[in-house]
């Protein structure tokens, strides 16, 4: 997950407009923005990642893994094939079980199409 450089109103609108949802991370006290992810979605079968990010100065706190369990964990989502693409952040995704397929494409199949553990 990566930070934007610079926010842009415009931009920030459609980040929001465009999502299914947003999962976001914020400090508790001062409620300042940390991390959040965007998720494209048809609301029944896969889900798409398609903006990830943490600010820099919050990377390594745990804030990345944090957004990603609150998503993966979604009463509304916990079933979903889960599909994303990141140039930097694919030992995070791996961590929760997203498989790499190219150098930046990496999926998560959905509960159902797992083999069972045993």
């Amino acid at each position: 997950m990566t930070a934007p450089s610079r926010p842009d109103r415009r931009a920030g609108r459609g980040f929001l407009c465009s999502a299914w949802k947003i999962y976001a991370a914020r400090e508790p006290d001062s409620g300042q923005l940390l991390g959040a992810v965007r998720v494209s979605s048809d609301g029944v079968a896969y889900g798409y990642i398609a903006d990830g990010f943490v600010f820099p100065e919050h990377r390594g706190d745990g804030v990345g893994s944090a957004v990603l369990e609150c998503l993966l964990s979604d009463i509304d989502a916990a079933d979903f094939r889960w599909m994303l693409h990141t140039a930097d952040a694919q030992p995070l995704y791996s961590w929760f079980g997203f498989v790499a397929y190219g150098p930046t494409y990496m999926e998560r199949p959905s509960r159902h199409s797992r083999p069972a553990s045993g």
